[in-house]
Formats: structure tokens, sequence, C-alpha cells
């Protein structure tokens, strides 16, 4: 299984996450890898079970909401597309729902991930169906790896069909970061919408590895080569570097916001609102962060029926 895949996005990736559910996919990898007596455990015993391969993206697939050309051969992406994409009249949904992240694996879309690649394909797909003159995004997600939203959100806000996205949930990080590509937002009075920021949460085991009676013994070329290995404490080089990073991608973030949601008082870096935290309905209307409040997805539909009609 891509444990490593999963351990770096958490421990060494910037992330756009909600904190507690970083926490929670923390405690659910560290518990699933067994800690150090998991790691350290013979290599004749039995192997964990596959996790398959990973998602990738189909340029071929199946029509919008799930239509099969003669002779399709249904996919893992088809099966994932078929439960993101629905079509009600001239409006094409597409279900964001779990954590984000680019090329993710099938155990890491099995734990409830969202993948940047079928947000992708769904976006294409609605572009080409004739029928469809809205799409929606319908968001239910913390948010997740900062890694590939940039460029969904900005392929996003170059589409020529309307856009809207909607949460009646969560719509944070990384999830308001594609709903900012969107021509209009649209939340629920106590839906939580915004955490604009970035962080990487590294995890230093130098202290428990000595408690453990462990020492790492490190050969490498490289100034930042091995940063963030497991018993290779950070010094103050390491530190500035990640900050950098979370610096630059922070900067990308609140400008993205800036150029796309203009009416976001009182813009730039230093304000109250790209602080990281998230905004009720009422609160993210008043900071320019959505453009009205809906009582639920129905009428979102119903409101934009009518502005079909006119």
């Amino acid at each position: 299984m891509k444990f490593a895949q999963l351990y770096t996005k958490l421990f060494a990736e910037p992330c756009c996450v909600l904190p507690a559910t970083h926490a929670a996919l923390r405690a659910s990898l560290l518990a699933r890898l067994g800690g150090e007596a998991a790691a350290a455990a013979p290599a004749q015993q039995s192997p964990a079970p596959s996790s398959g391969p990973p998602i990738v993206y189909e340029p071929d697939a199946p029509g919008f909401g799930g239509r099969k050309p003669q002779g399709y051969e249904e996919t893992m992406m088809h099966l994932v597309l078929r439960q993101m994409q629905s079509v009600r009249g001239d409006i094409g949904i597409i279900s964001v729902d779990g954590v984000i992240g680019a090329h993710l694996s099938s155990l890491e879309m099995a734990c409830g991930g969202c993948s940047l690649e079928a947000v992708r394909q769904s976006l294409d797909e609605a572009m080409a169906d004739y029928r469809i003159r809205h799409i929606v995004l319908a968001f239910n997600s913390p948010g997740g790896s900062a890694g590939g939203v940039l460029e969904l959100a900005g392929y996003l806000a170059s589409l020529a069909k309307h856009t809207v996205a909607f949460t009646d949930s969560q719509m944070a990080s990384a999830a308001y970061w594609l709903a900012a590509g969107c021509n209009e937002i649209f939340v629920t009075p106590t839906s939580d919408s915004g955490s604009i920021g970035v962080y990487i949460a590294l995890l230093d085991r130098s202290v428990q590895l000595q408690m453990a009676g462990l020492k790492l013994e490190l050969f490498k070329a490289g100034e930042y080569k091995a940063l963030g290995l497991p018993g290779n404490p950070l010094n103050d080089s390491d530190r500035a570097l990640l900050q950098a990073r979370v610096d630059r991608l922070y900067c990308w973030f609140t400008g993205f916001v800036d150029t796309h949601r203009g009416q976001v008082p009182e813009r730039g870096l230093g304000t109250d609102t790209y602080q990281g935290q998230t905004f009720d309905g009422e609160d993210a209307v008043a900071r320019g962060l959505a453009d009205g409040t809906v009582s639920d997805f129905g009428e979102l539909l119903a409101l934009i029926e009518t502005l079909g009609a006119r």
C-alpha cells in the first residue's frame, strides 16, 4: 500500500486542510502503521493486500452523468465519475466530497479522498456535453494537499460555461481555493467556508528514537537532502526553507482569491479574512467570500433555473 505516499503528504508537504482533519488522518495513519514495531517486523510476514492502481486521467471516459458509449469497458475512474456526476435539466452537478488530493490511489479514495483528476475530467465532460449550460460544484470538503489545486482552480476560472460553487457543510482551504475559481459561490447559513491558509506539519521523531535507544547515522550529499527524515532533527536553515515554501503557497492562494473574488473587502495578506479561520454563511457573504445564502441545494438549483430562463 502507498503508506509512504500518505506519510509524505501528511508530514512533509504543504497542506490546505482543516487541522482537525489533519489530526484525524495522522492518528489513523500512525495507528495503521503500528509504530516502530510494525516498521521493524520481519520481512517474511504476509504482505498487506494491494491497494490497487492509482486513479488516472482518462480523456476517453464516458459522457457526463455516466452515459457510456457502446463497447466502453468500465474502469475505476468511471465508477468514481458515476458517483460524482449528475444532471438536472441543463445543470451539470459535480460532487467534490472528501479530502482533496492529486494522483490518489484507490486506498486513498476508499478512505474518503477526492481526486483532482476526477474533478478535472468531470469538468471536461460537462463542458463537452451540449445539454449542460451551468456547472455546479457541490462541496463537502475540509480541503487537502496543496499540490495541483492552483492549476485546477485556474482551469475552472477559464471555463466558458456558468460555474457555481455550493456548500451546505464544508468548503474549506483547498476546497475554497477551487471554489474561488467559480463565477458565483452560494452557501447555507450554517455551513463553514474559508480557512484560507497553508501549513506543513512535519513530525520530528528524533527524541522518540533516542528514548528508544535508536540513533540515525546519515550519509548525504546536498544541504537539504533528508530534510524531515525521522531521526534527523531540523536546523534553522531547514525551518527557513519550509517556511518560505509555505509563504509562497500562501501568496498564491490569497492572490487567487484577490483576483477572482474581487469584492472581498480590505483585500491583502494582512487581512483578518486570510488567517486560516472558517466563516458561517452570513459571515462569508459579508466578507465577500460568497455571493449569497440559500436554505438548501434545491433552492440553489431553482435559483439557477430561474436565471437560465431569463
